[in-house]
């Protein structure tokens, strides 16, 4: 009975009722005889059950190169960046806290970030330069510098030229966020940027610079200035 309330409260995001249920429910079981199925029992629980649930999902998502880390909070637009360390994109859970993100998105999370600095990044990250807010915008306003241009080609795709070097950017993959700074501000056509190991620092607009990793056209950061 202890178990399938535990299960029902989750359900109703309860998460205090769920962990006096099952230190209960633990309590009366350790008081009887020794019997393997009492701990099979307890294995049933969510408290057992859910973040054996999210390790292996972890694990999958790493495996198949699609993992990102779960964050619960208001999205801010920076919040589209990929992740300065673990090179993977956030994925928001919602504003709200229910209590129980210590069972799945915190335990899915340290294992991305657990086989990411134990066996590297996974497949399909971008690995190269990530200027910080501070850095992108010192080598856009340095000598290093120079001027682009841009062209509109519809409401979705942008070409950036820059030398020999042109990037073309398809605002509808990328992240909603992005797409939103970049479509809500005029975009500057011949704007300053700069090139360094493959990615492209470029301010689009009055407010905002972009990383680009220029060799697949996306967009991995986007600082206010």
């Amino acid at each position: 009975m202890g178990i399938l309330i535990c299960w029902l409260t989750i359900y109703l995001q309860i998460f205090p009722v769920s962990l006096i249920v099952i230190i209960a429910t633990t309590y009366k079981l350790l008081q009887r005889k020794p019997n393997p199925i009492k701990y099979i029992i307890l294995l049933l629980s969510l408290f057992f059950i859910v973040p054996a649930a999210n390790v292996g999902m972890g694990l999958r998502d790493y495996i198949q190169g699609t993992a990102h880390l779960k964050l619960i909070g208001y999205p801010a637009p920076e919040f589209a960046n990929i992740d300065y360390k673990y090179r993977v994109n956030n994925k928001s859970l919602g504003c709200i806290p229910s209590g129980f993100e210590y069972l799945n998105s915190s335990m899915y999370n340290q294992t991305v970030k657990y086989l990411i600095t134990n066996f590297g990044y996974q497949k399909n990250s971008y690995t190269g330069v990530y200027p910080t807010r501070v850095e992108a915008i010192s080598l856009i306003n340095s000598d290093k510098s120079t001027i682009g241009k841009v062209a509109v080609e519809d409401v979705e795709k942008i070409n950036i030229l820059v030398d020999e070097i042109s990037c073309t950017l398809e605002l509808n993959k990328q992240h909603g966020l992005i797409r939103k700074t970049i479509t809500d501000s005029p975009i500057n056509k011949t704007p300053r940027l700069c090139i360094k190991d493959g990615c492209l620092i470029c301010q689009l607009n009055e407010h905002w610079i972009y990383l680009i990793e220029v060799n697949n056209s996306g967009v991995i950061a986007q600082y206010r200035i």
